[in-house]
């Protein structure tokens, strides 16, 4: 079994960092096994434009340093775009569900919204908060978007408790 192609995977799926122990778990290997795969995988993206990145017990994916000059002028780029339909529909989850993970937005809109939350973070609308367990993040508006919004509570939202009960509802419903 070639667990470096696994972990490849699982890391690009989350797109966030995940514990080792974790990675064991659901590969249902040892620590050292993992540990063995991840130096593979280090290897095999040593001359590409993704990297390993290693912190403290947790690993992700991130783009190569080298390529840092090139992706600057994408994200200049894209900060001078409107934020679309995608970026409304996260801003509306994560408003109405505060605090909310990238997986119940998921949920929610029925497909991968991880490069839409990187580009509301980036622009400074959204903030993420590591969960209590340390292995996910949890998605909450900046107060820099409440301010543009003019509130000063989350609750002055249109129809909050309705919207939010049924987000919530939905949720319930994967549980």
């Amino acid at each position: 079994m070639d667990n470096a192609k696994y972990i490849e995977s699982i890391l690009f799926m989350r797109g966030e960092a995940v514990k080792i122990e974790e990675l064991a778990k659901i590969l249902k290997v040892n620590r050292e096994e993992i540990e063995n795969s991840i130096n593979i995988l280090k290897e095999n993206l040593k001359d590409r434009g993704i990297r390993l990145m290693c912190k403290e017990d947790s690993i992700l994916l991130s783009t190569a340093p080298e390529c840092s000059d090139i992706l600057k002028s994408i994200n200049t780029e894209d900060l001078g775009l409107e934020i679309g339909k995608a970026g409304m529909e996260v801003l509306t989850i994560i408003l109405y569900c505060t605090p909310v993970s990238r997986r119940h937005i998921d949920y929610i809109r029925g497909v991968n919204s991880s490069s839409t939350l990187r580009n509301l973070l980036l622009r400074g609308l959204i903030e993420r908060e590591k969960t209590k367990t340390n292995q996910s993040f949890f998605y909450t508006p900046s107060v820099e978007l409440l301010a543009f919004l003019g509130l000063t509570e989350i609750e002055e939202l249109p129809d909050y408790s309705t919207v939010r009960e049924k987000f919530l509802g939905e949720l319930e419903i994967e549980n």
